[in-house]
């Protein structure tokens, strides 16, 4: 597992970011808490209930590996079934065209970081799309680290060959077909 320099950087800003507000705001201005020694308890009780909820947040994103590069494979199901969901959600809610896809097979990585200046992963794959009224295509596909939801996670761009009808990927799917 590799680390990434910028997100711990990051992680250890956000930490003292939170200390500096739980020592300026919540041991400074507790009124309720009261001046004796009961309120400086409450003062002290509070700002360690924030800071171990705080470290509690960072350590359960910590422990889900997604901050420091570890990207799905191509093969995995996780994947292929946010692509499946995502795919027959756009026939169901725009396109009308009646067509399921049931699920990929056969995927395979084509190149992992083309860009190393990039500060985000990418994994570029490629597989058989079957299609439930019997056919197979060709999709291309892209794993991107820090493209989930609120840049948590990773995210999933797909293309299958002969159904960008808006060429959003280019011709034939040109952005995600990245080759070694």
């Amino acid at each position: 597992m590799s680390l990434n320099p910028n997100l711990v950087v990051g992680r250890i800003r956000m930490i003292n970011h939170i200390i500096n507000i739980v020592r300026h705001h919540t041991l400074m201005t507790c009124r309720p808490c009261g001046t004796g020694v009961a309120g400086r308890f409450a003062r002290i009780y509070f700002s360690f209930l924030l800071l171990s909820v705080t470290l509690l947040i960072v350590s359960v994103s910590d422990s889900k590996a997604q901050y420091f590069g570890v990207l799905p494979s191509c093969s995995e199901a996780t994947v292929h079934a946010r692509i499946v969901k995502r795919f027959n959600q756009a026939d169901r809610t725009l396109w009308h065209r009646g067509t399921r896809l049931k699920h990929i097979r056969q995927a395979s990585e084509r190149a992992y970081n083309i860009y190393p200046s990039s500060q985000i992963n990418r994994r570029y794959c490629r597989g058989k799309a079957y299609m439930s009224n019997g056919r197979t295509r060709r999709v291309h596909f892209l794993i991107e680290q820090h493209m989930g939801l609120a840049s948590f996670g990773w995210g999933v761009e797909y293309c299958l060959k002969g159904s960008d009808y808006w060429h959003a990927y280019g011709g034939w799917c040109r952005v995600l077909r990245k080759y070694r």
